[in-house]
């Protein structure tokens, strides 16, 4: 880490970042000209996340996921954290977001309820579960993915497992989208069906029609610049 904390100190230009296995940022880790960090097979807890959010104010495009064997950990106790908690401290500057992130962090469990306040926001690949567990029994009541989003949105993806619930939503959202997305042109969905295969033609078809009718793009080929971005390594050593 104090490595990295160097190289930044001696490239002042240096505009993207790329790093696997990250642990916890040293107080050196900080760069002004940054706007592109991706992160991959990493954990890191949510206090740490807002702090790379302060420390590197012209950040434009945010990616992170976490290791494979950490889904195989058993669900851990603790409080439900807010994501957009974290990406709203750079709300005027994120464009591009992309979070591969389980239902359980270090520190406890990980949704995400209203990003309609991130007002620069162009593409959002997400884990659908993070928006799944809107619905857990005794939460309150989170806004529709339609109200979720905002207007700026161009390009919105579903990673990891299917829900219905999420389904329902983001089929939602595409028909309405002339009015609430106006710049919305490309939907991904990773997984239309969960164990079913009748029931993921049945939302493919869904979404096939919602898509065609607005003119957006229905994608089931993750972009280059996220296939590398899901959790390969099945080994995690921390920096």
């Amino acid at each position: 880490m104090d490595g990295v904390a160097g190289l930044l100190r001696a490239a002042p230009l240096l505009e993207r970042m790329q790093l696997s296995e990250f642990g916890t940022p040293r107080a050196g880790f900080y760069h002004g000209n940054v706007n592109e960090i991706t992160l991959r097979s990493s954990l890191l807890p949510i206090d740490e996340m807002k702090t790379i959010m302060r420390r590197f104010p012209k950040l434009q495009t945010f990616r992170i996921s976490t290791p494979a064997f950490w889904r195989n950990i058993g669900r851990r106790l603790g409080p439900a954290y807010k994501v957009e908690d974290v990406l709203m401290l750079r709300s005027d500057t994120l464009k591009h977001v992309a979070l591969e992130l389980p239902e359980h962090g270090i520190d406890g469990e990980l949704v995400i309820q209203d990003l309609s306040g991130m007002k620069v926001l162009e593409t959002l690949y997400i884990d659908s579960g993070m928006l799944h567990r809107r619905w857990k029994q005794g939460r309150q009541p989170a806004p529709r993915i339609c109200h979720m989003l905002p207007k700026s949105i161009k390009e919105f993806g579903l990673m990891g497992s299917a829900y219905p619930l999420v389904h329902e939503e983001v089929v939602e959202s595409i028909n309405i989208s002339a009015q609430a997305f106006p710049h919305l042109k490309k939907v991904f969905v990773g997984q239309f069906q969960e164990q079913w295969p009748d029931d993921g033609v049945e939302w493919e078809s869904r979404y096939a029609s919602a898509c065609e009718a607005h003119n957006i793009e229905l994608s089931l080929w993750l972009p280059p610049s996220l296939q590398d971005l899901m959790s390969k390594w099945t080994n995690w050593n921390p920096i």
